[in-house]
Formats: structure tokens, C-alpha cells, sequence
């Protein structure tokens, strides 16, 4: 029980999270885990990445938007 609660059971969590984004395009979905450990870095860089494709799709848009007046 305690690899479960300490290992698969966030994976769980983080994976439906991934999928939710997956299924909704939404990249503001948090993915954080407020863990000290190899999870919880797991996520921060999921969310770094998240950030940052946000970012780049605006910046994407606004160019775009920017050619086209």
C-alpha cells in the first residue's frame, strides 16, 4: 500500500491531468504537486513545459494576427 500512495496513485493523478489537456486543448490546467521529491519535480517540468507552449501559441497568434493587418 505505501508504493501505492506514494508512487502510483499520483502518477494516477498526473496522467488524468495530462489527459485532460490532451482532450481539451486547455494548457492552464495545473499540473503542480506541491511534493518535495521525483513526482512533484515531474510535474513543475510538465507545467514548465505547459507554460511555455502557452506562450509560444500566443506569441504564434499575435504574429499572425499581426501579418494579416
Amino acid at each position: 500500500m505505501p508504493l501505492h500512495r506514494a508512487i502510483i496513485a499520483p502518477l494516477g493523478v498526473l496522467t488524468r491531468q495530462l489527459q485532460t489537456i490532451r482532450r481539451t486543448n486547455d494548457l492552464t490546467v495545473d499540473v503542480s504537486m506541491a511534493r518535495n521529491d521525483e513526482i512533484g519535480e515531474l510535474s513543475r517540468e510538465f507545467g514548465s513545459m505547459l507554460e511555455q507552449l502557452g506562450r509560444h501559441i500566443d506569441d504564434r497568434r499575435k504574429s499572425e494576427d499581426a501579418l494579416r493587418h
